[in-house]
């Protein structure tokens, strides 16, 4: 008997290979949470993206899930002003929650392709797209 093992089940020295699917996980959490489960999902999707990127090694994972992070926290901010404008014009300010909704879906978009692609998203900072 030998007491080698193959090279592919040998722990490396730093340790376990890390998995970053992260970011592919709070998109869909994200999506799940726009047509399934609202808000909650969603919010579970945050939690995740804040824990994830603490940990996060790869450049392009820390910007999708800082643009994940900041997507939330716009559409939180959006989604007040648009419910205020509605409120005060008596209804007529509703037709503001379409654009709503399109700015996520964009969001959403991106946050899928940044992931899949494992690529950084360039415009993670903006306040649009």
């Amino acid at each position: 008997m030998s007491d080698q093992t193959p090279a592919s089940t040998k722990p490396s020295a730093t340790g376990p290979a890390r998995d970053s699917n992260a970011p592919i996980i709070v998109a869909a959490l994200y999506t799940v949470g726009l047509f399934i489960i609202p808000f909650l999902a969603t919010l579970v999707g945050l939690i995740w993206a804040y824990a994830a990127r603490g940990s996060a090694q790869e450049d392009w994972e820390r910007s999708v899930l800082t643009y994940q992070i900041r997507t939330f926290w716009m559409s939180m901010l959006y989604a007040v002003i648009f419910y205020v404008v509605a409120f005060a014009t008596m209804g007529i300010g509703l037709a503001l929650y379409l654009p709503l909704v399109i700015w996520y879906i964009v969001r959403l978009v991106k946050m899928w392709i940044g992931a899949t692609r494992r690529e950084a998203i360039a415009t993670e900072q903006s306040w649009l797209w």
